[in-house]
């Protein structure tokens, strides 16, 4: 019994150092491969806000746009802000006759970039903003004269802060009251 006793021993340092390697080998990959999962997820997170953004924003300026009698005006792509005007339908509750989207963009920091909405008469009266970080917004037609048109496309491009990919959504909108 004695001799039992004498021949237990407990681990070399070699021994040990083996073990310790082995386990933190094996932690740094599990490690790795979560982080890189979790990085991911946040990609995967911010892309769908940018999407569920430039849905929105699209949603809101057809509904409100389809409704209308068609363009009044529309500024060149270049200015700063660019303006869509389009003309109401009347009513004697709302004597207000446009309304307006204006799409202020700078070129240096995308987070001031807005697309804003309102009704009035001028572009200061586009007060409620629809979306920011929009990279382009553009609204073109067929023809010489925005009044005759009857069909207008719309491009909304929309950007995440981490990612810089562009979502870019593209429609056609036919105006359902209009009158040249």
């Amino acid at each position: 019994m004695k001799n039992k006793l004498n021949n237990c021993r407990g681990f070399t340092i070699v021994e040990l150092l083996v073990t310790v390697s082995l386990t933190a080998m094996l932690i740094v990959t599990v490690g790795s491969f979560f982080l890189n999962h979790l990085r991911s997820y946040h990609q995967a997170v911010e892309d769908i806000s940018v999407q569920d953004q430039a849905k929105a924003a699209m949603n809101l300026f057809i509904e409100q746009a389809m409704e209308t009698k068609g363009l009044s005006t529309l500024s060149a792509p270049e200015d700063n802000p660019y303006i869509v005007k389009l003309e109401r339908v009347k009513s004697e509750d709302d004597p207000e006759d446009f309304l307006i989207f204006s799409y202020y963009h700078s070129e240096g920091d995308i987070s001031e970039n807005q697309l804003k909405w309102g009704i009035g008469i001028d572009a200061n009266d586009a007060e409620n903003i629809v979306v920011g970080k929009i990279t382009d917004f553009q609204v073109s037609y067929d023809g010489a004269n925005p009044k005759m048109a009857r069909v207008a496309k719309v491009k909304i491009e929309v950007t995440g802060s981490d990612t810089g990919i562009p979502v870019t959504l593209e429609n056609s909108l036919r105006f359902r009251n209009y009158s040249p």
